[in-house]
């Protein structure tokens, strides 16, 4: 079908293939593992995100989750812990995009099962504590020549390419893919400035406020950091959208703005305001409608629009905590 997730992804390998190029991509999965709270005696978060000990009781979950990682053939690198308490980060391996796609879904799913095991929770909401860091799903992106395996990112002297600047300058109209990058209600608490999350889609070098940012690297390894997905987000669509931008920029050339040295939360916020208006946006593009197909996009800006108007009918905790003593 060609509206089904895979089949998305696989359109816009078939543009690169054509131009005698593969994409690979590194994604980074950020997921908290939090106490069952159903379990009898599960071991506490530890509340000091900065301690020598902050991972000790989930130091075992970890463990087996990298056997089994390790079993299943998935390609981790590293295990980190990240700023929250309790919240960690996977990186995987680099790869061509639709097996790394697979293997964050086949992770997430190892996670669940193997926290579960343990008397743990792992929670792959892009924000689920409100006064804690969200998690993201930061993907490196490269494209190298088919025949040669060469990164085309970078000259033969080392310098950055043409096709690099032009990749990079399609990521800067990643706002309009945003419904696939941030796809909930919940996905919108996490961009907010000042939350190692972007709020634009400015770049800079080994600059993590942007949300664009450049490693440090040699030539050979010069990639594009998109830090816009949420770990909510379908890994097929969020790199169909991030490849497809990057392959528009480079077919036409485009420059991108220039690099931020400073903090890019001093610069305009450029996202869309609301989901709603970020679904607006996605359908009346009409270079991201023809690179995923007409036909996904009607059904996805439905079921989003489905789910919207559901969340509208809730009546929150919030509503009943505030208001219920005071009006």
């Amino acid at each position: 079908m060609a509206w089904a997730p895979r089949a998305v992804l696989d359109r816009v390998l078939t543009a690169y293939a054509a131009r005698g190029l593969i994409p690979i991509v590194a994604p980074e999965i950020e997921f908290y593992l939090l106490p069952d709270p159903s379990v009898e005696g599960a071991a506490p978060t530890p509340a000091d995100p900065y301690g020598m000990d902050r991972s000790g009781p989930a130091t075992a979950v970890l463990d087996r989750l990298l056997d089994a990682c390790e079993t299943a053939g998935l390609g981790t690198t590293m295990v980190l812990a990240e700023v929250g308490s309790g919240q960690f980060e996977v990186n995987l391996h680099h790869g061509e995009a639709r097996s790394r796609a697979e293997s964050v879904l086949l992770f997430k799913r190892l996670a669940r099962q193997t926290a579960a095991a343990s008397g743990w929770q792992a929670c792959f909401i892009a924000k689920p504590l409100a006064d804690a860091p969200g998690s993201a799903m930061h993907v490196h992106q490269s494209v190298i020549h088919a025949g040669s395996g060469r990164n085309v990112f970078s000259e033969e002297t080392g310098e950055a390419s043409g096709a690099f600047l032009g990749f990079l300058a399609g990521q800067q109209g990643l706002a309009a893919a945003l419904p696939l990058m941030a796809p909930y209600v919940n996905s919108w608490h996490r961009l907010v400035a000042h939350s190692a999350a972007p709020v634009n889609l400015e770049w800079g070098e080994d600059n993590r406020t942007c949300g664009l940012r450049v490693p440090r690297s040699a030539p050979e390894a010069r990639r594009v950091e998109n830090r816009l997905p949420g770990i909510d987000c379908n890994p097929y669509l969020a790199l169909a959208a991030s490849l497809a931008a990057g392959l528009r920029g480079m077919d036409e050339a485009q420059t991108p703005r220039p690099p931020l040295a400073d903090s890019a939360y001093a610069a305009t916020a450029s996202l869309p305001p609301t989901p709603e208006a970020a679904l607006s946006g996605m359908l009346g593009c009409d270079w991201l409608k023809e690179a995923l197909g007409p036909a996904f996009m009607t059904r996805y800006a439905a079921l989003r629009r489905h789910e919207l108007a559901a969340f509208a009918r809730e009546i929150t905790p919030w509503e009943h905590r505030c208001l219920s003593s005071r009006v």
